[in-house]
């Protein structure tokens, strides 16, 4: 320390010292939380999106076989909801199947 500099007084220390603690707490803990509160929050949309998608895929099929399929027309009606649940089953396979894949592939690297 040179001549012309004075000791700092506790007082003073203890402000850096807070200073540089919430400075560092912003740049450590709140950065990384909003960041990933933005990923959450875009996946989360992103889920109701699918989720609305395949709703409408489901019922867009049972409206074709309804309407425009006749052939469960007299006692096999129920035919066309199990079709539907049947490609609810394979879209969700599907998606099991590209999440695991995309996992395995990333584990491999």
């Amino acid at each position: 320390m040179t001549d012309n500099q004075r000791p700092k007084s506790p007082g003073q220390t203890a402000g850096e010292l807070k200073q540089l603690v919430q400075e560092y707490a912003v740049q450590e803990v709140k950065d990384p939380l909003v960041a990933l509160g933005k990923w959450v929050a875009y996946g989360f949309a992103g889920a109701v999106l699918v989720c609305i998608g395949v709703a409408y895929l489901a019922f867009g099929v049972l409206r074709l076989l309804q309407a425009e399929v006749g052939a469960f027309d007299d006692g096999l009606t129920f035919l066309n909801y199990w079709f539907a649940a049947l490609v609810l089953l394979v879209a969700i396979a599907l998606a099991v199947w590209g999440a695991m894949r995309t996992f395995d592939d990333e584990r491999r690297d």
